[in-house]
Formats: C-alpha cells, structure tokens, sequence
C-alpha cells in the first residue's frame, strides 16, 4: 500500500491554530471569572484585593495579637506564681456552672456556646483560671486590672522580641 500525500492548505491549518489558542484564552477568561470569588476578596475602585494579600494581613495581624495575648498570659502566671495566688477548683467550677446556666438561658448547652466562639472546654477553664487570678491580684474593676497589667509589663520585667 503506498502512502497518499495530501496538500494541506496553510491558510486553514493557521486559522485553525488561530481559532484553538483563541478557544483556550475565552476558557481560560471564563475559568478565571468563574472562580474569581476564590482568588478575589473584594474590588476597590475597579481593582481587585488578592485572597493571597488578604491572608497575609490576617496572619501578620493576628499574630501579632497573639503574641501579645501570650506575652500578658505568661506575664500574669509568673506573677501569679511569684505571689503565690492561686485558684481553687471550687472556682472554677462555680464559674463553669454559671456558664452552663447562662448557655441554658439561650437554649443550648454549654459545648454548643463555646463552638459557637470556638473554644473547647479547656479553653474556658483556662480563661476562667487566668481571670480570676488577675481578679485575686489586681481587683475586679476593668481600669485597675489594665492599670495592673500595664505596670506588670513596665515595671522591671523583661520581654526578649525573638521575631518582630
């Protein structure tokens, strides 16, 4: 059998490649557009605000309220700690109790509220243990307690900055 040669017209072999590149641009447009909502977050004046930038301010952002948080939280316990304060389970319970029966009032239990602020019950213990020895040392009135706290971290104690 001998092999036929066909004469190709290179007109229609160009439009051809014209018309498939052409295609994959309009589907990848419509890809894009599409799925916009993954890749943009909101459009200020006609442009566009990246999910990418928009990630990156909630890290830098919230970590850096976290740090603080961490920095205050190991602040009080080693004060704690230093002045020998300390909070009984008896407390403890008796807050834990007064959560539950709040959380009753809003008609869910006490796991469904602290999901709802997604926090476990260890988290509220651990919340509930640090108030109330900021309570035992400093008071309960919220200027006295900020004040105390503010001096806490002015007054002769030490915080290395390892990243910042």
């Amino acid at each position: 059998m001998t092999a036929k040669k066909v004469k190709v017209n290179k007109k229609i072999v160009n439009k051809l490649k014209a018309f498939k590149w052409l295609a994959v641009g309009l589907a990848l447009i419509g890809l894009v557009y599409y799925f916009k909502a993954s890749f943009v977050v909101a459009i200020v004046n006609g442009k566009p605000i990246w999910k990418v930038s928009y990630s990156q301010e909630i890290n830098r952002l919230a970590g850096k309220q976290a740090l603080e948080n961490l920095i205050i939280k190991t602040m009080i316990l080693q004060e704690a700690e230093k002045q020998k304060t300390v909070v009984a389970d008896s407390e403890i319970n008796e807050e834990i109790k007064q959560a539950e029966e709040f959380s009753q009032q809003q008609g869910m239990s006490l796991d469904q509220l602290l999901e709802l602020q997604g926090m476990k019950k260890e988290d509220l213990i651990s919340t509930i243990k640090l108030n109330k020895l900021v309570e035992k040392m400093a008071g309960t009135e919220s200027a006295k307690v900020q004040e105390w706290i503010t001096n806490l971290q002015t007054n002769g104690k030490t915080v290395k900055w390892l990243n910042n």
